[in-house]
């Protein structure tokens, strides 16, 4: 969901889909063009993402690694040991924290001054980010067919805030 926000301040994002079984060589190398890799952690995915992380590390280092979701929230600190290739962590709803992630990494500035994000060094009284979701945009939904360009014929979604339609 943090390509609606993203995409409306204009900046160029792209959804990429991890398959499972791909290898994390090919995942690495579709995720090189980026400075700032922003995960969706799940219990499911988290030995995956590490080593994706890890292997990407290896290749460019300067990439700014982050992960968030339910799991990222509540397990941030061992997250952050467990994987050290990991630069921080978002808390709570990521949509405006992956905004003021995008302009510290254009400013320069560390990712622990930004609001509800931990680092391995600064995880201090972190508020863990909030946002009313009846003001909320919709998704970018036209990145979809991008992903649908790109051979990946579906998209994932990661929700708790229940269905559009007021199921």
């Amino acid at each position: 969901m943090y390509s609606f926000l993203l995409k409306r301040k204009k900046v160029d994002v792209d959804i990429l889909s991890i398959d499972y079984y791909e290898s994390v060589e090919v995942v690495c190398h579709q995720l090189l063009p980026y400075d700032l890799i922003l995960f969706t952690l799940h219990v499911s995915n988290a030995d995956q993402i590490y080593r994706i992380s890890a292997e990407l590390k290896k290749i460019k280092p300067q990439v700014t690694i982050s992960c968030g979701g339910h799991l990222a929230t509540d397990a941030s600190d061992k997250i952050l040991a467990d994987c050290g290739e990991m630069d921080c962590v978002m808390l709570g709803d990521g949509e405006c924290v992956a905004y003021n992630m995008v302009l510290a990494l254009e400013e320069n500035r560390p990712m622990h001054e930004v609001e509800s994000v931990v680092t391995r060094n600064f995880k201090g009284d972190k508020k863990i980010a909030t946002i009313d979701v009846t003001k909320m945009l919709w998704p970018a939904r036209d990145l979809l067919s991008l992903a649908k360009i790109k051979g990946n014929y579906s998209a994932r979604l990661s929700t708790s805030r229940g269905c559009c339609g007021n199921c």
